[in-house]
């Protein structure tokens, strides 16, 4: 935890520098919803998803986005495992050999949370990891939690000015490489803390040349709450690609969703269907197969999906018809 000394302001400044903190640190509510289901998110990191840098923890990016979530919901909540100094070897799966098994992908999927946001923003470079075994460690961790049927997101990595050269190319070749591979989950945090020619910028920095000062915690906690990281989680699956294949007592119905998500197919003779038939198994590719059918019958049918927070979507009614 760390304080630095203030000092003294008028009145008339006191109050201008309070509106500018509020108008930096406060997303517009309209971006997030709140009063909807709580939602819990896990931060797995280094550092700067600590919290260091900033005066209080309360202060960091995570602190702020926790409470923002909070004024949203008094549900929504945030787990924090972030360790200092850990690197992408510390966060893969448990038994993959250098990870912790307390703070890693394994942990945070343990925790079940609605989202995992992952935040590694200097170290893999610090440490000189290869660019290669940190795209691959990215990687893996990226499906492990896919896998899990959980959404994760990440950010990128940040400017720093320590190092010299060598690290400054592997910080913008990750942060690049980061936003080209995953667009649409993925948050610029770079871009937060830089100046124009993607050096460090001072205003925003504690002063050692990688972790940001509340001002810059400030910046990162806007990108996340802007990000559309909680707007997600309240988004259903989207169901396309209906399709069936009929036999005299048996069909086969198959669909897509865009993200992890539950199968059921509800079915009988007429648009009230009666029956019902499903798997939990999270996944996007989903096949059902019915049974008992009467041969060279019409059936209406609809196929629905969940995802893991709940959010769930159905089909138009649909029609089949059994062979003689």
């Amino acid at each position: 935890m760390f304080y630095h000394p203030r000092p003294r302001r008028s009145l008339a400044n006191g109050i201008i520098a309070l509106l500018c903190a509020c108008l930096l640190s406060a997303p517009a509510k309209a971006d997030s919803p709140g009063n909807s289901t709580p939602r819990k998110i896990v931060i797995i990191g280094s550092s700067i998803a600590w919290g260091y840098g900033a005066t209080t923890r309360s202060n960091s990016w995570a602190g702020l986005y926790a409470d923002y979530l909070k004024s949203l919901n008094p549900g929504n909540s945030v787990t924090n495992l972030a360790v200092g100094g850990y690197s992408t070897p510390k966060l893969m799966p448990t038994g993959t050999g250098r990870e912790d098994p307390q703070h890693n992908i394994t942990a945070a999927i343990a925790a079940h949370p609605d989202a995992i946001l992952m935040s590694l923003t200097s170290n893999d470079a610090g440490q000189k990891i290869p660019l290669s075994l940190t795209e691959s460690n990215f990687t893996t961790i990226m499906h492990t939690a896919a896998a899990a049927g959980i959404p994760i997101w990440i950010t990128t990595t940040v400017p720093v000015g320590v190092g010299g050269k060598p690290e400054y190319e592997l910080q913008t070749k990750t942060m690049q490489w980061i936003r080209q591979t995953y667009p649409k989950n993925s948050i610029n945090f770079w871009s937060a803390l830089a100046n124009p020619d993607g050096t460090v910028d001072h205003q925003y920095n504690f002063g050692d040349g990688v972790h940001p000062n509340d001002a810059g915690h400030s910046r990162l906690f806007n990108r996340v709450a802007h990000s559309g990281l909680l707007e997600s989680l309240y988004v259903p699956p989207a169901i396309s690609s209906v399709a069936t294949s009929a036999t005299t007592n048996t069909a086969t119905i198959t669909w897509t969703t865009d993200k992890p998500a539950t199968s059921t197919v509800s079915y009988g003779p007429t648009p009230a269907y009666g029956s019902t038939t499903s798997s939990a198994t999270l996944t996007g590719s989903h096949i059902l197969t019915l049974t008992g059918l009467a041969p060279q019958t019409w059936y209406h049918f609809h196929a629905g999906s969940a995802d893991l927070s709940g959010n769930t979507a159905t089909s138009a009614d649909l029609a089949f018809q059994t062979s003689r």
